[in-house]
């Protein structure tokens, strides 16, 4: 995984020298423009939002995919004043210390990308999440209802997919207002048994042991990683009270958010997988 990945043309990251170039062009611009009575130099998410955007400009898209960092609010995605559609994926628990200490509260902040504009789209959430998006569309004035994303099948247990197939309809819609024409088709754009992110849920087979790999960062991603994992070890190992060796359950916690938290995730993924465990130790 390397920061390239982050921006991407047609499902392509950038090239390494395409990046080089752009980056070296934009950081002598923001260099020029910050000073003594100028702002200060965008942070690492600020330069990724920004680089982003003036890539993107440059290369002229027909639809651009912005995923906001931390909220939505104070993002720097933000800063787009009229998006064709905004999204929600399950809304829990994180950043508490920038969002708030409640689910209503980080909802709230996550709602400020929501334009007058733009389609609403939401899987199902907490009621409290669900609330406050929900009051957002209806201050803001949306021209269109919210809309839920149910699970559209076992693989979307949390309705993610079926989100992402929503909003590109929404899209494909509004270009049709526009420019009188439809001319895409949704189901052939994501097939659902080809979707594929690296990082979650991945398996591997290294040095002859089997190794899965996923970037749950908090309770309720925890919870859906251990209900996931339980009945992929429960299909492979049919008709076994445990597993037949104990597994390895390894946590990353390289900053101080992560240090004072992996105890607690550590707790949540053991009895997530008790059943499974038996006697062994983990």
């Amino acid at each position: 995984m390397e920061v390239r990945e982050r921006i991407r043309f047609n499902g392509q990251p950038i090239d390494y020298d395409d990046f080089a170039d752009h980056f070296e062009v934009l950081w002598e611009n923001v260099s020029r423009a910050t000073g003594k009575s100028a702002p200060a130099i965008p942070n690492y998410p600020q330069m990724l939002v920004l680089f982003g955007l003036t890539w993107f400009c440059a290369r002229q898209p027909s639809v651009v995919f912005l995923e906001a960092g931390i909220g939505g609010r104070l993002d720097s995605t933000n800063v787009i004043s009229r998006p064709l559609a905004v999204g929600f994926t399950r809304i829990g628990l994180d950043h508490q210390k920038r969002l708030g200490d409640t689910v209503s509260k980080i909802a709230c902040e996550k709602a400020g990308i929501i334009k007058s504009r733009c389609a609403v789209v939401t899987v199902p959430q907490e009621l409290q999440a669900l609330q406050a998006i929900a009051s957002k569309v209806e201050d803001i004035g949306c021209q269109q209802d919210l809309e839920i994303a149910e699970p559209c099948s076992e693989q979307d247990s949390y309705g993610n997919i079926n989100l992402a197939m929503k909003l590109v309809e929404k899209v494909f819609q509004s270009r049709r207002t526009k420019e009188g024409r439809h001319d895409l088709n949704v189901s052939d754009m994501l097939r659902v048994p080809d979707t594929h992110i690296p990082g979650r849920f991945e398996s591997l087979r290294l040095y002859n042991h089997a190794w899965t790999l996923d970037v749950a960062h908090n309770q309720m991603s925890l919870v859906e990683l251990g209900r996931k994992w339980t009945a992929k070890v429960q299909a492979t190992c049919s008709g076994l009270v445990q597993l037949p060796h104990p597994p390895l359950f390894v946590f990353d916690a390289h900053t101080k958010r992560r240090q004072t938290t992996c105890s607690g995730l550590c707790a949540t993924f053991y009895r997530r997988f008790s059943p499974l465990l038996g006697n062994s130790s983990a």
